[in-house]
């Protein structure tokens, strides 16, 4: 497995692997589909964020993308459901960490998916609160990491 910088012909790839990351967690059709502009990822997108991708043998099995505002903003991190429970999305986040602290970061917030907030938590994230979504009664972790 390696983590390298996914540039912007890997978009299709990376859609592709969010939406079916996604539906792991047994969201319905509707749901997915009303997320769908969110979860599409464009070479545009990657031209303007941090991508990097975690790829085992010739396989993308995985991502992860922020931005630094005020803080730096994990945007999104995904691993494709086969993979999910193997490592790959420990892989994920320690390069994320260890690259964020090579910026000189201190903080690190995310809007996680409610299915994920133990993954991060398990990692040093805290809830700090949660943020309604267009789906009723659904509310999404907000979450930081101080360095």
């Amino acid at each position: 497995m390696t983590i390298v910088k996914a540039t912007p012909q890997d978009f299709d790839t990376l859609t592709t692997l969010t939406l079916q990351s996604k539906a792991h967690w047994g969201y319905t059709p509707q749901q997915m589909s009303s997320w769908q502009e969110k979860l599409t990822i464009t070479p545009a997108y990657i031209d303007k964020h941090e991508v990097y991708k975690l790829v085992t043998g010739n396989t993308i099995t995985g991502y992860y993308s922020y931005y630094l505002d005020d803080d730096c903003v994990l945007d999104n991190l995904f691993v494709l459901p086969e993979y999910i429970g193997k490592g790959c999305g420990r892989r994920l986040i320690e390069d994320f960490l260890s690259r964020i602290k090579k910026e000189g970061v201190t903080k690190i917030t995310a809007d996680a998916d409610p299915n994920a907030e133990g993954f991060y938590t398990a990692f040093g994230f805290k809830t700090i609160g949660h943020k309604v979504t267009q789906i009723e009664g659904r509310f999404l972790p907000v979450m930081e990491f101080v360095l």
